[in-house]
């Protein structure tokens, strides 16, 4: 008799330890969500994850919404129609012959759907690291063509805006 009562309290005991367990991890997870959400972004290399930097070309300029998003990792114009347009005028002049209309990919890789040749390409951050930096094959870095830094977020806007959900 004295078993059983040991086995109910020790099920019950563990049941209460899952719970709290349970709780605590769902806790952890929104307050991380949190902090995401408002993390300074930190860019790294396609190949081997090593930190780059993204200094300025002589003569741009740092617009609110570049320092916005290197200060949070969340690009300000997401669904914004104006710089969706104006993503969209970026992407037809330097991504479409490699990416095809609807960027869903030719010589290069599809930017839209669920699964990336680069991984880190699945958020925002890793893809202004990959199109500032460059990766594989053709795509070279276009922090070294003449496209801003600003036109890089605009131009990931409209990536976003075509991206199936």
């Amino acid at each position: 008799m004295n078993f059983f009562y040991t086995s109910v309290y020790t099920s019950h005991l563990s049941h209460l330890i899952l719970a709290i367990t349970t709780c605590l991890c769902l806790f952890v997870s929104s307050v991380n969500a949190e902090e995401v959400k408002s993390q300074e972004a930190i860019f790294t290399d396609a190949f081997d994850g090593s930190p780059i930097k993204t200094p300025l070309k002589d003569g741009e300029e740092e617009t609110p919404a570049l320092k916005e998003f290197k200060a949070t990792s969340v690009n300000p114009y997401l669904g914004n129609e104006e710089a969706i347009a104006k993503g969209k005028a970026v992407y037809e002049a330097w991504c479409v012959a490699c990416h095809d209309v609807g960027a869903k990919g030719k010589m290069g890789p599809s930017l839209v759907g669920k699964t990336f040749k680069y991984p880190q390409t699945a958020n925002d951050v890793g893809m202004f690291a990959v199109i500032y930096n460059g990766a594989s094959g053709a795509m070279q870095a276009f922090s070294k063509r003449e496209i801003t830094q600003d036109e890089i977020l605009k131009l990931i806007s409209y990536i976003r805006s075509i991206t199936p959900q």
